[in-house]
């Protein structure tokens, strides 16, 4: 069994808050440490607020009472009582996933076993629902790894909360390399803080699996970075195959978010691919980054086009959804994976029936896994979206990548790493076997789905598969 420092939080804050005191004094001279070394500071303390163990309360939508009494006991080091409370409340709200995070911290804090820790990145801040469709992946693959453990060690989950903001991952991931019990990185959803953290954690040393961001500059972007999805160019092409081939949709609108860098590479990937199959894109300037799409140009896109792709930003989504009841189903519409989502459904009452997205995942009735019955028994099934799945897959991947690590070795960061570049890593996911290409990206395969409308009293949305769901990418043969 691998010897692993066991840490109480007081601790392991001490000792966090000293390594970041002394980057700080470096980078930043006398400034940086006037800003670090004084509590008063509102930067400070919003910083101290975005990372957790168990002891602040980083999604207060779901906050119970007895939430909120488990934090504070968390925070006290009272771990016998923060998991009464932190159980009390998943009786409460049982699809809360930072409270389950933390309930099985608390257990790890309270245990004799040793222990394993990663971070995960997540917009907690300021998109709560995106920020739990991951969190649910990850608490569910920690509940999992902790029945048997990793070689006999239980899995910690550190909570950073990004905010899906450039600014905010290059505050906090220098914070989290700081921790040298952070072993690895879950995140961060958008690709532009992935981009920024992804720079920061690759010179030094620490791995980075993104489950969500899409944007083809993470390809090859470096040693240490992966993602738990395969690259979306190959998405892209079997939208725009099937907006042309299986549709017969050949005058294309394009409405797309210009500060989203994902849905800009998908964007760029789609209108390549669905122009070399003969298919026209109406120049109609639609730029979601703007704000809500004026009248004029909703006009001319019904007008002028008989089919309409959107990429927006996953922070606005409802400027997304305006946009579909607008069009009132009179286009067919087509749109990248950043509207799979579970809330869109809910808020979305007309013109989404028969809108075609690109998926790095589906929930598969007749998948041979345990993963989705697990998920909807514990969750609910509204609540799993790709995203759910992608970072199951990512704390998975990383949890078999230490269990491979021979035990003569030390358990590093680095040792951790070259496991999951060996040629022949693979690990069980919540489909298919995890494993990734020389690239950092997953070797996988694209889905499409419709949005359709459920056979039921209340007529619900759903998402379906539809048939071109089978193009294979990449290669699972190394």
């Amino acid at each position: 069994m691998t010897s692993i420092q066991k840490n109480s939080p007081s601790l392991i804050r001490r000792a966090l808050a000293w390594s970041i005191a002394i980057l700080a004094l470096i980078v930043a001279g006398d400034l940086a440490a006037r800003w670090l070394f004084s509590p008063d500071s509102a930067s400070a303390a919003q910083t101290h607020d975005q990372i957790s163990l168990g002891e602040e309360l980083l999604i207060p939508t779901t906050a119970t009472d007895d939430k909120r009494a488990g934090i504070a006991a968390f925070e006290k080091e009272d771990f016998l009582g923060a998991i009464q409370h932190f159980q009390t409340s998943l009786l409460q709200q049982p699809n809360d996933p930072e409270t389950l995070i933390y309930l099985n911290n608390a257990r790890s804090q309270r245990s004799e076993d040793d222990t394993l820790r990663i971070a995960v990145s997540v917009p907690a801040g300021n998109n709560p629902a995106i920020a739990q469709e991951m969190l649910r992946g990850i608490a569910q693959a920690q509940d999992a790894i902790n029945q048997l453990g990793i070689n006999g060690a239980r899995l910690e989950v550190v909570i950073v909360d990004d905010e899906n903001s450039e600014t905010q991952a290059q505050t906090l991931a220098p914070k989290v390399i700081a921790d040298p019990q952070v072993l690895a990185v879950v995140g961060s959803n958008a690709s532009d803080p992935s981009l920024t953290a992804a720079a920061i954690y690759q010179p030094a040393g620490l791995t980075m699996i993104s489950p969500t961001s899409f944007s083809g500059k993470l390809s090859n972007f470096g040693s240490y970075t992966f993602r738990t999805i395969p690259n979306m160019k190959s998405l892209a092409e079997a939208l725009a195959s099937h907006a042309v081939k299986t549709a017969g949709k050949t005058k294309m609108g394009l409405c797309y978010d210009a500060t989203a860098v994902d849905n800009v590479s998908f964007k760029e990937d789609f209108v390549v691919a669905y122009q070399a199959l003969g298919g026209t894109l109406v120049d109609i300037p639609c730029d979601m980054s703007q704000g809500p799409i004026q009248r004029e140009v909703l006009q001319q896109l019904l007008q002028q086009t008989d089919a309409l792709m959107i990429a927006p930003h996953i922070d606005r989504q409802e400027d997304a959804i305006a946009l579909i009841e607008a069009t009132q189903g009179k286009l067919a519409l087509f749109s990248t994976p950043t509207l799979y989502t579970s809330t869109i459904l809910e808020k979305t009452r007309q013109g989404m029936e028969g809108m075609v997205l690109a998926a790095p995942w589906y929930a598969e009735r007749y998948s041979a896994t345990s993963f989705l019955a697990k998920a909807e028994q514990r969750w609910g099934a509204a609540s799993i979206t790709w995203r759910t799945a992608t970072s199951f897959d990512a704390t998975m991947a990383i949890a078999q990548a230490l269990q491979d690590i021979p035990p003569q070795n030390t358990v590093t960061r680095n040792s951790l790493q070259a496991q999951l570049h060996h040629p022949e890593f693979s690990a069980a996911g919540a489909g298919e076997s995890i494993q990734f290409l020389p690239s950092g990206d997953r070797a996988g395969r694209a889905i499409l789905v419709e949005v359709q409308r459920r056979n039921d009293a209340k007529q619900r949305f759903e998402f379906v598969a539809v048939a071109e769901k089978s193009a294979v990418l990449g290669v699972t043969n190394r």
